[in-house]
């Protein structure tokens, strides 16, 4: 109840003219919350409801009540659906219409269906994000400082948590047992009990966030935003280590390289590249973990060995169960008790390429393989027409992060959940806003303005503003 009252008066708060303040504060928490929430208990306001699905919620109301608010106001230019971002639509609509049917039609458990199509819902963020971004004037530097400072913090705690188990300093040992209990922030012990590993699913905001620092760092032209971005590069080099997770390693390895290869005319961003090479390596040459780490890069190349023999036969399991119905799947709640390392949720596999493919069978991959192009291919044409030389570094870093949260993904159980589906609705608002720094010709720029283009090319003007022209190079 007293969550439902603070959301009222928020609501009565934004009506009455304070929104954009609140609107920042607003794209801040969900990031935030995504980034350093765990699993979203550390508020918990009910049994099955935790604060990251009451912010969702809250989000979309929010965004429904600007939009029937302004369309009921004449004096304020209409808004209309643009055609766009189709592609993030068609798999939207695809994951969770076709996938709930599907699952329903074969007669999946319906608990396990709602839950398993819980994480596909963050992807709709992009729509009230924009339109937010829109609407208090959220420029895209705001939402990178966002996403690149809560990873930053949260590289920085794993980091000391991860060194001060491994030293008995910071009181990691409670820590660690309060991070498990309360956010799903699992320590790994390895056989020898010489080595810890901190795992949650928000390491993915550290492979992605790592060649976005890179490319500040390199191309910004204040000194403070280069100390900045080359601190939050520690931080978050500090948090990939403590992860021990080599999937992140080689993610973050695979962004670089892709970031280097797209600039590759950037002299200074070989140089930093090659000192972050020279860093992580010498911090596991001088870590007591060094032969554990080796032996975990080692192993990925072994399919016998460590975990890989356990993906192996889920892989064969989760093939077979693909083949019996290929073109359109199991569904969403498809089960797999045998070769599910989760007992409480039986249909989340560590190999989401394969589950994905069983779950929603080819043409659910197709929607997939449509999001991505596209996204990859805006971001692409993005930075070729950018003029602001950090723009142009973090459009294309954000390919690498893009192609990086796949690789990662296909082999760890948190792609198709609220933190992959999250970073992904974090790539399409930051390349739509990137796409409004793109300058207009001298004849369109005199009619077009930020409200005309709509946010995303999901909203255009429909009416002239003050009698010119519509003006939407972007739909």
């Amino acid at each position: 109840m007293a969550a439902l009252l603070v959301g009222f008066l928020l609501l009565v708060l934004v009506i009455f003219g304070f929104h954009r303040r609140l609107l920042h504060f607003l794209v801040f928490l969900i990031f935030f919350e995504l980034v350093l929430g765990g699993s979203g208990r550390y508020v918990e306001l009910s049994d099955f409801i935790s604060f990251r699905k009451a912010l969702f919620v809250f989000t979309w109301l929010l965004f429904v009540v600007f939009w029937f608010y302004r369309r009921t106001r004449p004096r304020f230019p209409l808004w209309s659906f643009r055609g766009s971002c189709y592609a993030s639509l068609l798999a939207v609509f695809t994951f969770l219409f076709f996938g709930l049917g599907i699952g329903i039609l074969h007669g999946n458990d319906l608990g396990f269906i709602l839950a398993d199509s819980q994480g596909f819902l963050f992807l709709t963020l992009s729509i009230p994000l924009c339109y937010f971004a829109w609407r208090a004037h959220i420029t895209v530097d705001f939402f990178l400082a966002v996403l690149v400072g809560s990873t930053s913090l949260y590289g920085l705690l794993k980091g000391l948590l991860f060194f001060g188990l491994q030293t008995g300093y910071f009181g990691a040992s409670y820590l660690a047992d309060l991070l498990q209990e309360s956010a799903n922030q699992q320590v790994v012990i390895d056989l020898m009990g010489s080595h810890y590993r901190m795992n949650s699913v928000g390491d993915a905001f550290l492979m992605l966030s790592f060649p976005i620092l890179v490319a500040v760092a390199s191309s910004a032209r204040g000194l403070r935003v280069k100390l900045a971005a080359s601190t939050g590069i520690v931080f978050v080099l500090l948090g990939l280590f403590a992860s021990g997770t080599r999937a992140l390693w080689w993610g973050a390895l695979l962004g670089l390289v892709l970031l280097v290869a797209l600039a590759r005319s950037h002299q200074r961003l070989k140089v930093v590249a090659g000192i972050l090479v020279v860093i992580f390596v010498a911090s596991q040459i001088f870590s007591g973990a060094y032969g554990s780490t080796t032996a975990r890069i080692a192993s990925a190349f072994n399919a016998f060995e460590g975990g890989d023999d356990f993906r192996v036969h889920q892989i064969n399991v989760l093939y077979e169960m693909a083949r019996e119905r290929p073109f359109l799947g199991q569904g969403f709640g498809a089960i797999a008790p045998e070769v599910s390392m989760h007992r409480n949720n039986p249909y989340i596999f560590e190999m989401e390429t394969v589950a994905f493919l069983m779950k929603m069978g080819i043409l659910g991959c197709a929607a997939w393989l449509v999001l991505f192009v596209w996204l990859l291919n805006a971001l692409f044409r993005v930075s070729r027409s950018l003029t602001d030389p950090m723009h142009v570094m973090v459009a294309k870093s954000l390919c690498g992060g893009t192609l990086a949260i796949l690789f990662a993904g296909s082999t760890n159980p948190w792609l198709s959940v609220a933190v992959g589906m999250g970073a992904c609705a974090f790539l399409f608002v930051v390349t739509d806003l990137l796409r409004q720094e793109i300058p207009l010709p001298e004849e369109d720029a005199k009619t077009a303005s930020r409200a005309s283009r709509g946010p995303f090319g999901l909203f255009a003007n429909s009416s002239p503003i003050n009698g010119a022209p519509k003006a939407n190079r972007h739909s």
